[in-house]
């Protein structure tokens, strides 16, 4: 009897128990019924379990009449899944009774939780202020089945917010304690729809989720909200969080990923909020890669979140952000995107119309409702100049996201929709295997303020997640919209290959997203695969070698290391490379080294290649063999003045007495150590030369010049392997007389190419410049100084009446928004405009740069600057629209100096710019001995290895003794 007793005991208390568990008392809580059906209203769903109120004038004899048919599912912005319920204001809702029966007993408490979404028929995803109001309950049914019956009657009606819903989804709790007439009746829930603001039209709620359970009276607590996974990169914080009914007490764990053991997280460190319902870690390190659960308990005991949520410590694959422009109003494909529509002002990265996060960001703007998409693939991720020179800030990883590798894939966007905010709708979407698109179902909902709001998203590959999206791959339509297909046919699987955001555009709106960024963790599983090592080759003496390689960590190349390495040919020992002398890129997929030679480089070389998993070291070994040989010419001879290689030429003029300095110089490749002779001839085939004393460094100076210095020069090399020696062509040098003309002109500058500081770091001392046309002063700072443009006409005066005109340069981007606003702008005067320059002081030398570009004047306006009171002191001519400047080199007679530009249709001016000239400098080269003796004034000597730079400053004053050690070396003095 006493077994038979305990046995009883033992099965009641399991019966009771069951009542407890994570059960869902709803037949189909998701309304997952009419899967690509669009939408279905009033129905009356029995074998679904959900059913529409048959009598809304018992709620709302005033209302219910109108709508009470505007009940039902639809599959569009589902909380979860694919479809989700809709319910239009006072139409008496809908209701569902349990499909798991279970008669209520004193104490029990019944728990409903739902996900609810208010809007308007004019917000198909959100609203407004006049947001809906939802009227969600417990109901009570008198049996199992009471559909013949009015429900409303019998429940417990509890209105969960008297502020209306919210334009985004949000998830709600009600619970209801059992007692008196409730005793012995079952289970259900009902959802109807008012009202709070004065406009009762087309105003509607969206249900999802519903969960029910029953739990007896002093049970332990329900989990209704798990934590959920996430992806941080290092140095990130993020929250997780728990929602459970009758909960008094919390308290989080941390385990080893995949391990199942946890143990009790501390208050301290990273750690914050350890016993609460939200748990807080800050400044997530590498160490933290952790399966996490929560213990939720009262007085009856605890229940311990499951599954765990995972935290991944992860890279950022992609990332792509516009606070790097060099100018406003750029096309979107100068960021590395491609966007579906053309449009004249539509389609812009700007730094304008309000757009500032932190400094620019994509914008959009459509006046009609369409949908439009923007797309970054692997072909446009890696491009996007941003201008010239620069490049984007993140990479897709080439061949994409390998989704069998990669863990916790999520997105995240700043976003922003000021105008007309409720009219935008944007989604995420992604290519396949560079092939077919796909938009989230998932919406990144509008903000209706200014405000950037950073939104994410966990990938999932699950196909009802996605609905494809019919556009080309790489997404360019030039004016056809993309379309929004139905859901994808199976799950996503392979490669991301591509990223985007796809905007519907319900009216005239606007959208603006900047800081587009792809997290996850992609675990190196397996060591790196190299698919391509490094090939032997053979090199000259004095050329440059590399070698590349090739490899990738499951599928991409992030988060790969290089290490090159360089033996004794055949040895099968090396030694780690370091970035100096001859080498660079030694911990890049490419290695570079220069002026190689037999004795020094005549090696092994290998790269070790290595991710979290380990390394691979690649095989064969690569054979650089260096060929001696005999001075070869690589470069032939060019002539620059005063150390300016943008004025460099094969032939050039100049009058003696002017203290121009001209540079000559060619480079050989060979054997070193390498000699050389320069010669001079007055033939241009070479015959009767003689050798120039002292010259026998590559390059030659010539400080300003005497008219007997007129002639054809060469370069001669050799070294111990020559037979003769080896020439480079004849360069010819003409030293006119003294000129009695006040300019010396430079020919034309293209500008078209140079940067900002190429066109203003000339040398001279910046006195003033003056901006003709421009409608303010322009500041542009290059040279590590500040160039003040104004308009004022104190620097220059412009004779004859000037019409200012704007967009005459169409030239590329210098670099610089503000010199290309100077260049922007200029003045035309209709008999050709004399410049007067100001504020000159007698005696001093001054250099004018002078611009005259207008590209709609085009190339068949021929003009150039003179000296209006000297007809023979004239500049090179140039055409209009050739986007050139000239230099003009004087001594100021007086404080004003006059320049003509001669134009026979008018003249266009755009701007001058006045230097005041240092002394020319002086470099000269003698060997003393074993060493060579440098002796330079009036400038900055500059060293460097080849004639390519880069160039550094040798701050040893002058002369400077250099010791002979092999290495070859190029001089230069700079003047400010």
């Amino acid at each position: 009897v006493l077994k038979l007793a305990l046995t009883c005991v033992a099965l009641a208390v399991t019966c009771r128990l069951a009542q407890a568990q994570f059960t869902n008392l709803l037949g189909n809580p998701g309304f997952e019924i009419t899967s690509g059906s669009t939408k279905w209203t009033n129905y009356d769903l029995t074998t679904d379990y959900w059913n529409n109120d048959a009598d809304p004038a018992a709620i709302n004899p005033v209302y219910g009449t109108n709508y009470y048919q505007n009940t039902g599912v639809e599959d569009t912005g589902a909380h979860s899944g694919v479809e989700r319920a809709f319910e239009m204001v006072y139409d008496g809702g809908a209701y569902q009774i349990s499909t798991n029966p279970v008669a209520l007993k004193a104490g029990d408490q019944v728990i409903l939780t739902w996900w609810a979404l208010g809007t308007t028929a004019s917000d198909a995803q959100g609203t407004n202020v006049n947001d809906p109001a939802q009227s969600v309950g417990i109901l009570l049914g008198s049996n199992p089945n009471v559909s013949a019956n009015d429900p409303f009657g019998t429940c417990t009606k509890i209105v969960t917010t008297n502020n209306g819903l919210p334009n985004s989804w949000g998830q709600y709790v009600l619970t209801y304690t059992v007692a008196g007439g409730a005793i012995g009746k079952y289970p259900g829930v009902f959802f109807d729809t008012a009202e709070v603001g004065p406009n009762t039209t087309n105003v509607w709620a969206a249900y999802d989720d519903f969960t029910l359970w029953v739990t007896p009276n002093g049970g332990r607590p329900i989990i209704v909200g798990q934590p959920i996974s996430q992806t941080s990169p290092i140095g990130g914080n993020l929250q997780f969080n728990v929602t459970a009914i009758n909960a008094t007490g919390y308290q989080w764990q941390a385990g080893a990923p995949g391990k199942g053991v946890y143990t009790n997280l501390p208050e301290a460190g990273e750690f914050s909020g350890t016993t609460t319902p939200a748990l807080t870690i800050t400044g997530v390190t590498t160490n933290d890669n952790l399966d996490i659960v929560v213990v939720v308990s009262n007085g009856s005991g605890s229940v311990t979140s499951s599954p765990p949520a995972n935290l991944t410590v992860a890279a950022i694959i992609y990332q792509e952000n516009f606070n790097m422009p060099t100018q406003p109003n750029q096309p979107v494909t100068n960021v590395g995107w491609v966007n579906d529509i053309n449009g004249q002002s539509d389609r812009i990265f700007t730094g304008s119309y309000g757009v500032y996060y932190p400094n620019n960001a994509v914008y959009s703007y459509v006046g009609i409702a369409t949908n439009e998409a923007f797309y970054a693939t692997t072909a446009t991720a890696t491009g996007g100049p941003y201008g010239p020179g620069g490049s984007i800030t993140g990479h897709m990883a080439f061949p994409g996201i390998n989704l069998a590798a990669v863990q916790n894939l999520s997105f995240v966007v700043d976003l922003n929709s000021p105008y007309n905010a409720s009219a935008t709708h944007t989604y995420f979407a992604v290519q396949m295997n560079s092939a077919n698109w796909y938009v989230s179902t998932n919406q990144l909902l509008p903000t209706p303020t200014s405000a950037f709001v950073s939104h994410s998203m966990v990938f999932t590959p699950t196909a009802s997640a996605w609905n494809q999206l019919t556009v080309s791959s790489i997404g360019s339509l030039n004016t056809v919209y993309p379309i929004l297909g139905p859901v994808a046919t199976a799950n996503l699987v392979g490669y991301v290959t591509g990223i985007g955001l796809v905007c519907v555009h319900t009216a005239g709106s606007t959208l603006q997203f900047d800081n587009f960024t792809v997290l996850g963790a992609i675990p190196p599983s397996t060591r790196p695969v190299i698919n391509s090592p490094p090939s032997s080759r053979t090199n000259f003496t004095g050329t440059i070698a590399s070698f590349s390689v090739s490899a990738a960590s499951n599928g991409v190349t992030a988060g790969l290391t290089y290490q090159w390495k360089a033996g004794t040919v055949g040895s099968g020992v090396y030694a780690n490379l370091s970035n100096t002398g001859q080498f660079s890129g030694v911990t890049s997929s490419t290695l570079v080294i220069s002026n190689v030679t037999s004795t020094a480089n005549h090696k092994d070389y290998v790269v070790v290649v290595a991710d979290g998993a380990g390394s691979v070291t690649s095989v064969p070994p690569a054979t650089l063999t260096v060929v001696d040989q005999a001075p070869h010419l690589a470069s032939d001879v060019v002539i620059y003045p005063d150390a300016c290689p943008a004025f460099s030429a094969s032939s050039m003029s100049i009058h003696a007495g002017n203290n121009n300095v001209l540079n000559l110089t060619a480079t050989f490749v060979g054997s070193l150590p390498i000699s050389y002779q320069w010669k001079v001839s007055p033939n241009p085939d070479g015959s009767g030369a003689v050798n120039v004393p002292g010259a026998i460094s590559s390059t030659l100076t010539l400080a300003n010049p005497p008219t007997n210095s007129t002639g054809y020069y060469s370069l001669q090399a050799s070294n111990s392997l020559s037979v003769t020696p080896t020439s480079s062509s004849w360069a010819q040098v003409t030293v006119l007389p003294a000129s009695t003309a006040m300019f010396q002109w430079s020919a034309a500058v293209p500008i078209n190419g140079l940067t900002a500081s190429q066109i203003l770091c000339l040398r001279g001392t910046f006195v003033e410049a003056e901006s003709f046309g421009a409608s303010s002063n322009i500041t542009v700072q290059a040279c590590s100084g500040s160039f003040l443009f104004d308009n004022s006409g104190a620097a220059a005066t412009l004779s004859g009446t000037a019409g200012p005109f704007g967009g005459v340069y169409t030239g590329p981007s210098t670099g610089d928004p503000n010199l290309d606003a100077f260049l922007y702008f200029d003045v035309e005067n209709g008999s050709g405009p004399t410049l007067t320059l100001n504020n000159l002081t007698t005696g001093v030398l001054y250099s004018a740069q002078l611009f005259a570009l207008n590209d709609i004047a085009g190339s068949s306006r021929q003009v150039n600057w003179s000296d209006p009171n000297d007809p023979a002191d004239v500049s090179p001519s140039f055409a209009m629209g050739d986007n050139v400047y000239v230099l003009g080199t004087f001594t100021a007679t007086n404080t004003t100096q006059s320049i003509q530009f001669n134009e026979t249709q008018g003249g266009y001016v755009s701007g001058v710019i006045v230097r005041q000239v240092p002394p020319a400098p002086t470099l000269s080269l003698q060997r003393v001995g074993s060493s060579v003796v440098v002796t330079y004034a009036n400038g900055i000597l500059l060293q460097a290895s080849s004639l390519s730079g880069p160039w550094t400053t040798n701050s040893t004053a002058s002369p400077v003794t250099i010791p002979a050690n092999g290495s070859r070396l190029f001089f230069r003095v700079r003047s400010p």
